[in-house]
């Protein structure tokens, strides 16, 4: 790009500020620290969304990443313009993609701005700065000339790194430079256009960088998001594939010259299961109005995108088929014969997942001190300094129930026992144990299990017993004596509880402000 356009595009680019809030997921209950944390957004047109249901007119709107934004509790952030020093615009953050790594942020001209102090005014400080245009093809790796502008280590002023694209993987630009904690959400610019979001670099190398690639965003905005809420989440094929071998094809007798990718299993109710997919049928190909693609033994397909085949659940690839008319050609090995079926496909609300607790409403359950939780991938992280949260006895039945359900049922777990209390001195229950039933009634999730326990407490004096059937053994419980844990903790732990019904002080915030890329 020319010195002169880079410094026209800058004028587009600001430095996002926002307050984040940690989540503790063994005892939710416990308010955590705060921190300040940033990276870059960058001007657009809400046109390029598509027709998209909320209000735009006298409205701005800019893309960041998603992860520079994924714990503000209040939905709110600053943007900072080195033209105006210390002076910050406040935008809203209307909704976001986790899958994608992307959210949309809105200022409102006319609206509250309380860091903004100078006399400028607002709606024409914005009209003066432009939206920066957006790549609407896909971005083939063929050593382009890239500029990434953004604030590495939150700087306060304009950095830019140039480089190459030196290919395409995981659904990713790869830049031949360097992006450091601060330009996630920033721009990368090539002819004067966006083509991806810069959003990370190769922990352990140097001079590696990734970024989305702004085509999937917009074919997501404009084909597949349902825009009646905030947290959007991609479509899925609701099925799950396999290798197809020579073994398996000549185990069924079925040509061997029949190439395709073996359907393993179809989630009840999901895309694959309402076009008529089955266990043990054979994607052969796929194809919309403007493509046809043949699919191999692997799943893999070949896209004009990038020299290596990829898989038909990626990302990218779903989202470059036109939603309106995909069909596939499927070979029914119980009916001998090829077919072709239409589908479309879409949203999953799978029950064990990676959750956002500033997005959406995380519950639990109190009981004697214990806490119980859905089970979510969450649990699984590690923190770099402590060991494994979830321990190996634990995390094989864990994976086993996940695989079972395809993720579609909810599975309960113990997430803390505190010590000193009624069920630690038992020493049958562990961290991490699976809740499955509760005097034999199957607990479906945690809110069933509140229910189930509410009407325990009902019942105390007639039925002052209670068998948990957890996945490794039983536990039998003294609900009178859990009632009793719970009247003392109140006065003393100031926890919450769960069958005393009594709402206590939760405990005081730990601040702690850091700037962090």
């Amino acid at each position: 790009m020319r010195p002169q356009d880079v410094q026209k595009a800058k004028k587009s680019v600001v430095k996002v500020m926002g307050v984040h809030t940690t989540f503790n997921w063994t005892q939710p209950y416990i308010d955590t620290e705060e921190m300040q944390f940033g990276g870059t957004a960058f001007f657009v047109d809400p046109k390029e969304f598509g027709d998209v249901p909320f209000k735009t007119r006298g409205l701005r709107f800019l893309l960041t990443n998603f992860h520079v934004v994924d714990s503000v509790l209040e939905k709110q952030v600053e943007l900072c313009i080195p033209s105006k020093g210390y002076n910050r615009l406040t935008a809203s953050i209307i909704h976001v993609v986790p899958a994608m790594d992307v959210a949309i942020l809105c200022i409102d001209p006319l609206g509250q701005h309380p860091a903004w102090r100078c006399n400028d005014s607002i709606p024409l400080f914005l009209e003066d700065i432009q939206n920066l245009k957006l790549n609407n093809n896909p971005v083939k790796g063929n050593s382009q000339e890239v500029t990434a502008i953004g604030f590495p280590s939150l700087s306060t002023d304009y950095q830019l790194c140039e480089g190459c694209v030196s290919g395409r993987g995981l659904g990713m630009i790869q830049l031949n430079l360097s992006l450091n904690g601060g330009n996630s959400g920033g721009p990368l610019l090539h002819k004067n256009k966006v083509i991806g979001i810069c959003t990370a670099s190769e922990a352990e190398t140097e001079a590696i960088g990734l970024a989305v690639p702004i085509h999937q965003i917009l074919r997501f905005f404009r084909h597949w998001a349902d825009f009646s809420k905030e947290l959007l989440k991609i479509p899925s094929w609701g099925v799950d594939l396999n290798i197809l071998t020579d073994e398996y094809l000549k185990y069924h007798g079925i040509r061997e010259s029949t190439q395709g990718v073996l359907v393993e299993k179809v989630i009840k109710d999901q895309a694959g299961f309402k076009a008529g997919l089955e266990p043990d049928d054979i994607i052969v190909g796929l194809h919309d109005r403007y493509n046809r693609y043949n699919v191999d033994y692997d799943g893999l397909v070949t896209v004009d995108w990038t020299d290596k085949r990829i898989p038909i659940t990626n990302t990218e690839f779903v989202m470059s088929l036109d939603p309106n008319s995909i069909g596939m050609c499927v070979y029914k090995p119980k009916k001998k014969c090829t077919t072709e079926i239409k589908i479309k496909p879409s949203v999953i609300n799978f029950k064990t997942d990676e959750l956002y607790h500033c997005w959406e409403d995380i519950p639990y359950a109190m009981f004697g001190g214990t806490v119980w939780m859905n089970f979510a991938v969450n649990h699984m992280e590690e923190d770099e300094e402590e060991e494994p949260p979830i321990p190996s006895s634990q995390s094989i039945p864990l994976a086993n129930k996940i695989k079972k359900s395809m993720n579609m049922e909810h599975i309960v777990i113990c997430t803390h026992v505190p010590g000193q209390t009624y069920f630690e001195t038992q020493r049958v229950l562990m961290p991490y144990d699976i809740l499955t039933s509760i005097n034999d009634i199957k607990i479906k999730n945690v809110e069933h299990m509140k229910e189930v326990i509410k009407n325990l407490a009902k019942h105390i004096e007639d039925k002052p017993y209670a068998k948990f059937q957890l996945d490794r053994c039983r536990l039998f419980v003294d609900l009178k004596q859990v009632l009793l844990q719970e009247t003392a903790m109140i006065s003393k732990f100031e926890e919450p509880t769960f069958m005393t019904n009594v709402k206590v002080k939760r405990s005081r915030k730990r601040r702690r402000l850091m700037n962090l890329g």
